[in-house]
């Protein structure tokens, strides 16, 4: 299983959820993505026994989207029965992606008085279900979404799965995507541009290169030209986005991996990813604590023309 999906399946009830995916389909391999585990979790719930019918089934997930994109616009993520009335969704239709609560706020609550609050199951998944609606939307629409509100902080999870539900080619009956390839070519141009914008700011940097690696391994990652982490602590799933974006690229010339607390367990990681890999331009490992074994081991067979950092090895271990 990908590293990007361990922190998602420590949770309890995508433990479950993933656990019965693989059940379901042993043979098939596990999703390399976390926007790959949540189409794959909406269509296996999709089939339980309180949704029968296929036109029923795409009809409530339709709406889920649209009151989904709604509490994102609102900053809301608890939802009351009168909104689901707004929505034409009754308690039975979405108990599967929703909790409820007995009261009319998370703090006050009883069980005479008959309301009830509701909540899905997990926040990305209201951010995934809110993605399939921005995915959706016309492409004038989508192109003023993507230009004023997609690059703030609060949506920056669901523009990592508009990125994955967007560039997966692959026949898919939870999304109708129309105009796919001009909104291929607007996502990455922001992207692009937001990364040269944005090269000062760690956090925002790494958002997009989660956005980048949700897409899969079509064209935003195979053109991207240079991976800059420099000052970032990467957590072991960072350390994967980093390494896969490396391997995937096809165009890439710089990866600046310094002041980055790359110990041993982190560069093994990406040396992983890069396994397929021979050839780098210009690599930065300055500011690290990682062994000569961890570096040679990264290094191999790989041909690597610049590799700033490699004197402070050089000096100890005699590479």
């Amino acid at each position: 299983m990908s590293p990007r999906l361990i922190n998602l399946v420590s949770i309890p009830v995508f433990l479950v959820l993933t656990a019965v995916i693989m059940a379901k389909n042993p043979n098939e391999p596990p999703p390399k993505t976390v926007t790959g585990l949540y189409k794959k979790i909406i269509s296996t719930l999709s089939s339980v026994k309180n949704i029968t019918q296929a036109d029923a089934i795409a009809g409530v997930i339709n709406k889920l989207k649209a009151m989904a994109y709604r509490g994102m616009e609102e900053g809301r993520v608890t939802f009351s029965e009168n909104d689901l009335k707004k929505f034409e969704l009754s308690k039975e239709e979405v108990q599967d992606l929703m909790m409820k609560v007995p009261g009319n706020n998370l703090l006050g609550c009883n069980l005479l008085d008959g309301n009830f609050i509701f909540f899905f199951c997990h926040q990305s998944l209201q951010e995934f279900l809110a993605a399939g609606f921005v995915a959706e939307k016309s492409l004038p629409k989508f192109m003023i979404f993507n230009y004023e509100d997609l690059h703030k902080e609060r949506w920056s999870v669901v523009r990592r799965f508009v990125c994955g539900i967007i560039y997966d080619d692959t026949s898919d009956s939870l999304h109708d995507v129309s105009n796919r390839w001009l909104k291929k070519r607007i996502l990455a141009g922001s992207i692009r541009s937001q990364l040269k914008e944005y090269v000062h700011n760690d956090h925002f940097r790494m958002e997009l290169y989660i956005a980048i690696y949700e897409s899969g391994d079509g064209d935003l990652m195979r053109k991207i030209s240079e991976v800059n982490a420099s000052g970032i602590s990467l957590s072991h799933d960072e350390a994967h986005i980093v390494g896969s974006l490396v391997a995937r690229s096809k165009s890439l010339e710089c990866l600046d991996l310094s002041n980055c607390n790359i110990n041993d367990e982190l560069l093994a990681i990406i040396t992983w990813c890069l396994e397929k890999r021979t050839q780098l331009k210009e690599v930065n490992l300055c500011a690290n604590n990682f062994s000569a074994k961890a570096l040679r081991s990264l290094l191999g067979h790989r041909r690597i023309e610049s590799l700033s950092g490699k004197s402070d090895w050089e000096v100890r271990s005699n590479l």
